[in-house]
């Protein structure tokens, strides 16, 4: 009887995480909107810094999603600060999993460098002057929205070299979706995670 039921009744509240957090070797980065944060702004530049425009808030909130719906949220990452900026990850904590299991699932996506983040595909030699392959420009697969080890500390490289340039920025998608495959007794379900960003100067 309940297999029957119309795969509209589900009834799940997701909440996918908000950036909350971004943290240097030698200070805590600023928040704020890259645009507010530029030199136009007024205010001195600082050695190392980097914002995000959705810090302290959710990316995406999804609710009532339906067997094979998706949807993404966007957050811009942007070096203010007048130094390059070596390295830049990502760790995803605070997960709550509420039993869902493999049919939420997620990808991270920076749209900026065309480059999928998580899950990440393996990188095989080319041959020189080859186009890049699908699995380089766009994510090939889903995982599950819990990333364990795998989203632990993922890099998000520079978009030239081996820094992020003064004023660089890179907006990143996380991208959701329902399998069409998730069963009835996933109904009314919810889950959440929090996504941190961290820099290294």
């Amino acid at each position: 009887m309940t297999e029957q039921r119309p795969r509209i009744m589900y009834w799940m509240s997701v909440l996918l995480g908000a950036i909350t957090t971004i943290f240097a070797t030698n200070a805590m980065a600023a928040n704020g909107v890259f645009e507010r944060m530029s030199g136009a702004s007024g205010r001195k530049p600082v050695p190392n810094k980097i914002s995000n425009n959705r810090s302290g808030k959710a990316v995406l909130v999804v609710k009532n999603a339906v067997p094979g719906t998706n949807g993404r949220g966007r957050v811009v990452l942007a070096n203010v600060g007048s130094n390059p900026i070596r390295t830049v990850r990502i760790s995803q904590d605070q997960v709550r999993s509420g039993g869902i299991g493999p049919a939420l699932q997620l990808q991270v996506y920076d749209t900026t460098a065309k480059r999928c983040l998580y899950p990440r595909p393996k990188i095989t030699k080319q041959k020189r002057g080859a186009k890049p392959r699908p699995e380089l420009t766009t994510c090939a697969k889903w995982m599950p929205f819990n990333g364990g080890r795998a989203l632990k500390s993922v890099h998000v490289p520079a978009l030239k070299g081996t820094s992020w340039k003064r004023k660089e920025k890179h907006a990143i998608d996380v991208r959701w979706r329902l399998d069409s495959a998730s069963t009835n007794t996933d109904q009314g379900k919810s889950a959440s995670f929090r996504l941190v960003w961290r820099f290294i100067a």
